[in-house]
This record gives structure tokens, sequence and C-alpha cells, in this order.
């Protein structure tokens, strides 16, 4: 239902142009039910952005092939690349003129709890269902699960790329009962490998509702250890491709595992890929 902004005086709804952002100025408008309630108008630009790429250098951020100033149009993008960023140190520009961001990949930024809640605001954190991590910059923050599930609450996808990662993931995880991930992929060292509870792992993904997806990438240094897990109740295949979407189009025997709850396990970058079927 539109909202009666068009019954406030002309310079009040003028003063509100000048404190809005371009995003917020453009909902002004779609709540208003008529675009020139705050002139001047506020456009979107009739094409959906493709992949704006964000790069943080010298405390400003800037986009790739966009114009984001003052009087340029806002855009609608699903999916935002944020490079080299301190996620502490964000501004609301130029993220003032992107609307509909669902998807976050964050590379080679210093992250922390307190800069995720500082992104969450910037990106409108209810709207967000999926998250990248490639490289944590910030040596004294290692990664909690936790961290993004509460801040970003309606996650469905996870991925991190050479990121530490708390040892306590699946408790954190569990933690979040109603959650909704159902694809949690993370890189883990060797070391972190070898410690991992068999029984632990197999109770944590028949915990999650069906269809779950679990990928953990095994990052070594050094000569390549063979690794595996002892599953001997469960099916599993190898992959063929690397990904089992594509193996199934070639396997009519994959299509009864389609909707099973997966485990993934792989060397990062490198060997033999093993998916297990719960």
């Amino acid at each position: 239902m539109p909202y009666p902004i068009a019954k406030l005086a002309y310079g009040l709804r003028c003063r509100l142009h000048d404190l809005a952002i371009p995003t917020e100025r453009y909902q002004l408008q779609i709540a208003a039910g008529i675009s020139t309630i705050c002139p001047p108008i506020q456009t979107m630009h009739p094409e959906p952005a493709k992949l704006p790429s964000f790069t943080y250098q010298d405390g400003n951020v800037t986009v790739s092939r966009y114009n984001v100033g003052k009087d340029d149009p806002v855009y609608y993008s699903d999916y935002l690349k944020l490079y080299n960023a301190n996620l502490e140190n964000l501004t609301t520009e130029p993220f003032d003129h992107f609307l509909g961001i669902k998807f976050l990949e964050l590379h080679n930024s210093r992250v922390s709890k307190v800069g995720f809640e500082k992104l969450s605001r910037l990106v409108s954190a209810g709207n967000i269902l999926r998250i990248v991590v490639h490289e944590n910059t910030n040596a004294s923050y290692v990664l909690k699960v936790s961290d993004l599930l509460t801040i970003f609450p309606n996650l469905n996808s996870i991925s991190f790329g050479r990121v530490p990662v708390a040892d306590t993931w699946m408790t954190e995880i569990q933690q979040f009962h109603e959650h909704r991930l159902t694809d949690f992929d993370l890189v883990i060292t060797l070391e972190q490998f070898f410690a991992l509870s068999t029984d632990d792992l197999v109770a944590f993904l028949q915990g999650q509702k069906k269809g779950f997806h679990l990928i953990m990438e095994v990052e070594q240094t050094g000569e390549i250890i063979p690794i595996t897990l002892d599953l001997p109740n469960f099916p599993y295949c190898k992959l063929v491709t690397g990904f089992f979407d594509t193996d199934m189009d070639y396997d009519e025997e994959l299509l009864q595992y389609k909707d099973n709850t997966r485990l993934q396990l792989q060397i990062f970058a490198n060997g033999p890929i093993y998916v297990w079927f719960l």
C-alpha cells in the first residue's frame, strides 16, 4: 500500500530527497506510488547491473563499469564482488547506488565481526543468501560461522576459500536450529582434518535438513598425503568432473542421490574428489 508521503509539505519532501541516499530516494518513490514525490526524480537503470566489482584502495571504494555520482541512476544487481577492503572502514558510497544484492563475494579483504556488521547495514542483511570469503587479511580474527549466521540470518550458502575458520564450526551451526543453510564449503588444514571425529561429522550431517551439502577441502603443504574417510555405512562415488550436478547428467545411477544430504571431500585444488550420500 502506498504511503501518503505526497501529503507532506513540498519543502519537507525536498529535504527528504537531500538527506536520503539514492536507493532510499528510489524506495521513497515506490512507497509513495509516484516518482515525482521527492524531486528531482531518482531513476533506476533499465538493465540489471552485470556483476559490479567494488575495489577498495586508499580508503575509497570504486566500482568498475558503473557511474555512481550524485545524479546517476540506481542499479539492480543480485551479485556483488568486493576486493581488498577493510570492512570496518566502508562507507555508504558507492553501495548506495545498488539494490537487490543477494550474493556477496569478498576477496583478499580484512574481515571481522564488526566489519560484517558494517557491511550488513550497507547491503540489507536480510536479503543476503550467499557469502563467499576468499583470503582474510585480518590475522587477529578467526572466522566464526555463528557471526555470519547472526548478522545475515537468511543465508543458505557459505563458502570459505583459504580462510582460517574456528574449529567449532559444526557446533556453531547446530546452535542455529532454524538456520537456512543448504550449502557449506570450507578449506581446512591437514591437522584440522585428522582432528575431526567421524562420528561427530556424521551426527552433524544427519542433524541437518535433508539435502544439506558439505564440501571440505583439505589444504596441504609439501608432499601430498592421500585422504579419505571411513564411512562404510553410506554409499559414495568418486567424481569425474569434480561437480556432482555435472556428473549426474552423465551417470543415471547418481540421479537416485540428487536429493540426499552430501559430504564431499577433496584435497584443495588437487587430487580425487569423493562424495558420500547420507
